[in-house]
């Protein structure tokens, strides 16, 4: 079976754990000071304010700090799209934000200028612009339309650390962005976030905060040591017991279920919340190798595309608007079911995800109705696609791929 994902980690990454370890150097040290700087270094383009960043312990604990910083306040509507990750709801609801989704294109599963300004009402105070999948969103034409109507844009970088358009990072664009170091994103320290403004005020600034609070170094070699086992769960899609459940169809309904409850779950927020010192310097190895990994993504993307008959020119290294290649997603064709064929690919011994697997029609569960992302929902198809695939591995699927062309579609 060839996995969908697999997560990378830099081989200097264990001996990094044992001196820290050794050092005491787990909680405290330079590392998270580097790394913020670093970060703001990777998204900055000449001719624009160089952006400042703060690491936090999450993503999503980076998203509440920038709303905090920006001064979005408790009860303030944020916009948000209709097809990105479920929890995300409920972790707004949690901060007293009033959530309103805005649909995304037809040919792309990012929202877009034209679908913000129809979803638009006079009490949004934020747009949350997400960068789905590594694909970029339209973030300077909404960052000036809701600037002119005094709402701030937070960019959600989460799956688009090393994406591009008009040759300019995405990251550094909007307001703020938030980037997230959980395991299988482009840059990983098995947890953690990073907040960033792009041109704060002394009052922003202060707001964004010191580094954060600390938690305990068991519980942080903790995280690490679970990070590192899911590792070992996306080198083989039959290690995992979901996975082994969803080979058969009379338990596929109820494990697809319980995904999408799981995923929809949110945990409380902390925006004080900070990064370790040992996880700071994971993320700073797996910074430094970034571009290197995400052009062997694209090689490997493009070639997966190819054997469907199909392109993206974002995914050629010399493309303007480049994609990270963070996830292959194609749709089954419209006279396909999309679960009928992640079954007859899973035959083939390719692990592909549909549904709650890919991301979620969060309006739909708050009883929304927004079409684009009820179609992207209910056709999106993941293929494999990961740095670490072997040329041997990668003609495998390319080959066993082929027989989909026309049943897979842009």
């Amino acid at each position: 079976m060839i996995p969908r994902r697999r997560l990378h980690c830099d081989p200097r990454a264990p001996g990094l754990v044992v001196r820290s370890i050794v050092g005491g150097a787990v909680l405290e040290g330079p590392d998270g000071a580097s790394l913020a700087l670093e970060a703001a270094a990777s998204v900055a383009h000449p001719g624009a304010p160089h952006p400042i960043a703060a690491t936090t312990s999450s993503g999503r604990n980076a998203l509440a700090r920038l709303l905090r910083a920006l001064g979005v306040p408790g009860g303030g509507t944020i916009l948000i799209p209709a097809y990105t990750l479920g929890s995300l709801v409920p972790f707004l609801e949690a901060l007293g934000h009033t959530v309103r989704f805005c649909d995304v294109e037809e040919s792309s599963p990012v929202m877009s200028l034209r679908s913000v300004q129809a979803a638009w009402t006079r009490d949004i105070r934020c747009v949350l612009v997400t960068h789905l999948f590594g694909l970029s969103a339209e973030v300077d034409e909404i960052t000036a339309f809701a600037r002119a109507r005094r709402a701030v844009v937070i960019e959600d970088c989460a799956h688009a650390w090393g994406t591009r358009r008009d040759r300019v990072p995405v990251g550094a664009r909007a307001d703020g962005a938030l980037f997230s170091l959980d395991p299988v994103k482009p840059v990983h320290a098995f947890g953690g976030g990073v907040a960033l403004l792009t041109n704060p005020s002394t009052e922003e600034l202060r707001a964004l905060g010191a580094p954060g609070r600390q938690s305990t170094a068991t519980a942080v070699l903790g995280q690490v040591a679970r990070g590192g086992l899911e590792g070992l769960v996306f080198r083989d899609p039959w290690l995992r017991v979901p996975s082994g459940f969803l080979a058969f169809e009379q338990t596929r309904w109820a494990m697809e279920r319980l995904d999408g409850r799981l995923r929809r779950r949110s945990p409380s927020p902390d925006p004080d919340a900070g990064l370790s010192n040992l996880q700071a310097a994971i993320a700073r190895l797996h910074l430094e190798t970034l571009e290197a990994r995400l052009q062997r993504r694209r090689a490997v993307a493009r070639h997966v595309l190819d054997a469907l008959g199909l392109d993206d020119i974002r995914l050629t290294e010399e493309a303007s608007t480049r994609s990270n290649a963070y996830f292959i997603i194609v749709r089954a064709a419209p006279t396909e079911d999309a679960r009928t064929l992640r079954r007859e690919l899973w035959r083939r011994g390719i692990d592909a995800g549909v549904g709650t697997e890919v991301a979620d029609d969060a309006a739909a569960a708050a009883g929304v109705r927004c079409a684009h992302a009820a179609d992207w929902f209910a056709r999106a198809v993941q293929l494999p696609c990961f740095e670490d695939m072997t040329e041997p591995v990668l003609t495998d699927l390319t080959e066993r791929l082929r027989s989909f062309r026309g049943r897979l579609v842009p």
